[in-house]
């Protein structure tokens, strides 16, 4: 499993869900006013969504990295 395959995993799961909720929207009955208003509020939410989701999942990644260098510094230290 690669390193960012989490991550891929949940920017697809985001974007599965805002394509299904923007079809369901064009789906329904409602102005075409309304709905173009509706779909730029979703998109703007989703759009945050996936921002956040980045972040969390850099922020991550970044502590994990930090981790493993002093686990491998603890390491040389041991073999010295």
């Amino acid at each position: 499993m690669s390193k960012r395959s989490g991550g891929r995993f949940v920017t697809g799961f985001f974007i599965g869900a805002l394509v299904g909720a923007s079809v369901s929207m064009l789906l329904s009955p409602q102005g075409g006013d309304e709905r173009k208003e509706r779909l730029r509020d979703l998109y703007s939410r989703g759009k945050d969504i996936l921002d956040a989701a980045r972040g969390d999942l850099d922020a991550a990644v970044d502590e994990a990295k930090a981790a493993a260098d002093d686990q491998r510094k603890r390491l040389e230290k041991l073999e010295k």
